[in-house]
């Protein structure tokens, strides 16, 4: 992360991924909602992250209220072995990831914004 983003100083606390693998049906849902709720993630997250295939398919209005969206011009977050499919969020403790967990089928169940609460 550092060679990619050099200038990001890595803290702990909860990242937001959002990377094309997965199901393309749930990443479509989980970034309409965002683009229609771009208030659900403000100042929740120390980051959110994803490639510039990525970015093609993020509505512009998504990340409008969130402070540092850093987009892999590289895209080597698409292929980085995480765990992680689709949207997701890691929580890193001392610069380890600790736990992460991703947006599934399940998730569209509820209510979707239940899926941005903090991991304990």
């Amino acid at each position: 992360m550092h060679k990619t983003f050099p200038e990001f100083k890595l803290q702990d606390g909860e990242y937001l991924f959002v990377i094309p693998s997965g199901c393309r049906g749930c990443n479509e849902h989980v970034l309409n909602y965002l683009a229609d709720h771009p208030d659900v993630i403000a100042g929740k997250y120390q980051a959110v992250l994803f490639s510039a295939d990525t970015k093609r398919l993020i509505p512009a209005s998504a990340f409008s209220k969130v402070q540092n969206v850093l987009c892999d011009n590289t895209n080597k977050l698409d292929r980085m072995d995480f765990g992680i499919d689709g949207v997701a969020i890691l929580k890193i403790q001392n610069k380890r990831i600790v736990a992460y967990k991703c947006f599934a089928v399940n998730d569209m169940k509820g209510d979707v914004k239940d899926f941005f609460i903090s991991i304990p």
